[in-house]
């Protein structure tokens, strides 16, 4: 699950080596920003138009989930540890939309939030 935010991360990045062109975004600006925030959900779960940094992220997070963040950068993988656990924490129905959509099997929530 730590991998998903390369999800959502909402925002960490991920594409081999992934590419670190999105390392420097503001992750805390788009979690604390409760608008950011949606537009990204949205754009995870297929509803809205994706900012480059999400499309890359959208396009990337399951592989990265299979591999571990395998291709991920330091920097990606800090990013969505972040990501993921403060929208565990703070996020519930975003959390659980995202699991149903990229953990089916709960394999990486039972990993990551045991």
């Amino acid at each position: 699950m730590k991998s998903l935010v390369i999800l959502s991360c909402v925002l960490a990045l991920a594409v081999g080596k992934y590419t670190d062109k999105y390392d420097d975004i503001d992750l805390n600006e788009i979690l604390t920003n409760k608008r950011l925030l949606e537009n990204y959900f949205k754009c995870m779960m297929d509803q809205g138009s994706c900012p480059p940094e999400g499309q890359v992220l959208r396009d990337n997070v399951e592989e990265a989930m299979a591999t571990g963040c395998k291709e991920c950068t330091d920097t990606q993988k800090t990013k969505a540890k972040e990501g993921i656990t403060y929208i565990h924490d703070n996020e519930p129905e975003m959390f659980k939309q995202l699991t149903e959509k990229y953990d089916k099997t709960g394999e990486y929530t039972k990993k990551y939030f045991p």
